[in-house]
């Protein structure tokens, strides 16, 4: 492709480029392969999952207009509500990105019916704390990440939802509700350093 950029590569070949890269966090790369993936017509051999892949890989470069644009196509494919939920937690983290709250609300709130329990359903909560963040609500925003930290006790999500409840608090200029935060994830989590 380097030295030709109208070689055909073989979409399977461009599928399994595209989302190693991903995996390991290489999304310039990961972008290269899967958008010349989506240029092919009925790639055979393909998952239609590449295109949250790309999608997600485009919200990370900030071209968010890309990103829910391939998330949508997704969206409008996936039937079993975990996928879907899914698509929905990557375009809902694009529509933050592009400064879209009120549609990330709408977003998380769809997720939350689709999934109403369990760690989707966590990741969504998060996500409407994220809304109240980008709404400049961040007493608000600390209390959901409280919320979630509160109802979930898992080690992908708590730490996660503390770490967010700390820095939402700090910034409504809560100094005590941001030291309780902060304080509960280094007790519980002393090994957490973020992400």
């Amino acid at each position: 492709m380097a030295a030709n950029p109208h070689a055909a590569v073989p979409a399977d070949i461009l599928e399994w480029l595209g989302i190693e890269n991903y995996k390991e966090k290489n999304y310039v790369a990961a972008e290269k392969y899967l958008s010349a993936l989506g240029k092919i017509e009925n790639p055979t051999n393909v998952k239609s999952d590449f295109w949250f892949y790309l999608g997600d890989t485009e919200s990370r470069l900030k071209n968010f207009a890309g990103g829910r644009k391939c998330l949508r196509q997704v969206s409008a494919t996936a039937t079993d509500p975990a996928g879907k939920a899914k698509v929905l937690l990557a375009l809902g983290a694009a529509k933050i990105g592009a400064h879209k709250a009120d549609d990330a609300q709408k977003i998380a709130e769809e997720i939350m019916t689709l999934q109403p329990e369990g760690q989707v359903n966590a990741e969504a909560r998060l996500l409407a704390g994220d809304v109240q963040v980008e709404r400049g609500k961040f007493d608000d925003a600390g209390k959901a990440f409280m919320g979630v930290a509160l109802l979930y006790d898992d080690p992908a999500i708590t730490p996660r939802a503390l770490q967010k409840a700390a820095a939402a608090y700090q910034r409504a200029g809560k100094t005590d509700e941001a030291d309780r935060a902060a304080r509960q994830l280094h007790e519980k989590y002393p090994n957490y350093v973020g992400g």
